[in-house]
């Protein structure tokens, strides 16, 4: 089963192929232009018959090119406004933010889910039977 961070590094290699995605920090340093997708936050809030509304909080991070920060943040950010805004039939992204941090851009956004937990437990373990056919 995939994640929803896997589903949001596919999307935004669907957006932009030839830029790569990260999910953990590198010890070498990221390669510019790169993205970076992490966790941020998340809640959960209890419906009727145990569903729960799901509320995954995100943060993509872009590091630009180098040579031409700026604008290449500019153009980045314009293709995803335009284009990163849901997660392949999946779900929408909510709440989408677009900043400027440290000579890099930051997308934060809430992927909501409605979602029913799986229980392993069996819920009846027999059934006794007390009956017939009734007879005229």
């Amino acid at each position: 089963m995939m994640n929803i961070v896997e589903r949001i590094g596919q999307e935004l290699k669907r957006i932009c192929p030839e830029i790569p995605v990260y999910r953990d920090q590198q010890r070498e340093g990221f390669i510019e232009p790169s993205f970076f997708v992490e966790s941020v936050n998340s809640t959960l809030n209890p419906e009727l018959f145990n569903y729960q509304n799901r509320n995954y909080g995100f943060q993509v991070v872009y590091f630009p090119n180098p040579n031409k920060p700026a604008v290449d943040m500019e153009t980045i950010k314009d293709i995803l406004m335009n284009n990163f805004n849901t997660l392949s039939d999946w779900a929408t992204l909510r709440n989408r933010s677009f900043n400027t941090v440290d000579n890099t851009l930051v997308v934060n956004f809430d992927v909501i889910i409605r979602a029913y937990p799986d229980v392993k437990e069996q819920k009846q373990q027999e059934m006794k039977y007390y009956g017939g056919v009734k007879s005229e």
